[in-house]
């Protein structure tokens, strides 16, 4: 059996496209919804306040699914992930070249680098920064203030809420609960508000947060936080 939190060997045990279950965009195994996709794009594009004008970086966009529901949104988008697979998936599937791009790399290793980094305008990762451990996520994030300068926003997307973990764990019994400090753990790193307002800025980007409205299936833990530069 394959291991579910393997990010690189579950994607390959299931359909080519099935891309929510890919990136477990899933709610104990169901797909999300059109309906539930539908909420989470609009929150995205008001959280960025995506313009034409806007180029567009997604970093850890997982096999491009949710990027390629921005494209009409945006000049440019450039997704990047790790994965090899996933890559290929995107290319497959969503890219539409020149403007709308996938690229294979590491999140540090692509914002080390800085290619085209003067182009972008906001940035996107979505469902995906929790696993990063949080000394790489504060580099990262050092990263982008100094080296991606023409980036007004920056949404960190469907965080797990540490101050809220409780509210999740009661529904599940059954399930051990993990480290909550844990970016390889099933859900990654439990990050609290007031944790990430700590580390964006002593990073140079100032936060805020919202949620998604109550009726949406993971409202209830999860968050979005908006980073802007603080100076």
């Amino acid at each position: 059996m394959v291991d579910y939190t393997d990010y690189d060997e579950y994607p390959k045990a299931l359909a080519r496209d099935d891309f929510w279950g890919q990136v477990r965009r899933t709610i104990r195994g169901r797909r999300i919804t059109e309906e539930e996709l539908a909420v989470v794009v609009r929150a995205i594009r008001s959280g960025l306040q995506l313009s034409s004008d806007d180029v567009l970086l997604d970093l850890m966009c997982g096999n491009g699914a949710l990027t390629a529901r921005l494209f009409d949104s945006c000049q440019s988008v450039i997704g990047v992930d790790r994965s090899k697979y996933l890559i290929e998936i995107a290319k497959e599937y969503f890219e539409r070249a020149p403007q709308y791009r996938f690229v294979e790399a590491e999140a540090l290793a692509y914002v080390r680098v800085g290619p085209e980094a003067q182009r972008f305008t906001k940035m996107l990762c979505y469902g995906a920064f929790q696993y990063l451990p949080v000394d790489v996520a504060r580099l990262i994030l050092s990263e982008l203030r100094l080296g991606f300068a023409s980036v007004e926003r920056i949404l960190l997307g469907n965080l797990p809420d540490k101050e809220r973990a409780d509210r999740f764990f009661r529904d599940r019994l059954e399930q051990e609960r993990p480290d909550l400090g844990d970016a390889g753990s099933q859900i990654g790193v439990w990050w609290a508000q007031e944790e990430l307002r700590e580390v964006a800025g002593a990073c140079g980007w100032r936060a805020s947060f919202s949620q998604l409205p109550s009726h949406v299936f993971n409202a209830h833990y999860r968050y979005d936080a908006v980073l802007v530069p603080s100076d």
